[in-house]
């Protein structure tokens, strides 16, 4: 499949010279996702692909940057069912924007539908 989104990587916050400074970056992946079942519940994903990374440094002034960075991405879920058609999944996926060293870990629940079914 392919994977995209907004990933918020790491934002830093803090005062140099009695001035407040902050840094955030983010990233967009563009991902080529691999998946495959290893247990009745239990899924992994691995995907590769571009990253397209976006640095704002708000110091004195504001300045952007964005730079393109290849990296991957690995992901496991566990889904438990509600009822037939309606599901509940806890993921773990990390992304690393390799070239660019960016690393973000996330965890999250989320509600599956079953829409279809062959």
């Amino acid at each position: 499949g392919l994977e995209t989104g907004l990933v918020r990587m790491y934002t830093y916050r803090g005062i140099v010279l009695d001035k407040d400074a902050q840094i955030r970056v983010s990233a967009i992946p563009i991902l080529a996702v691999f998946s495959m079942s290893v247990a009745k519940r239990l899924a992994v994903y691995v995907g590769t692909g571009p990253y397209l990374i976006h640095s704002n440094l708000s110091f004195d002034g504001t300045t952007c940057g964005s730079v393109v960075s290849l990296g991957w991405m690995a992901a496991a879920t566990y889904t438990q069912p509600l009822t037939k058609n309606l599901g509940l999944a806890a993921e773990v996926k990390w992304y690393d924007a390799s070239q660019t060293d960016d690393v973000c870990l996330i965890a999250q629940a989320t509600l599956v539908w079953r829409a279809l079914t062959w």
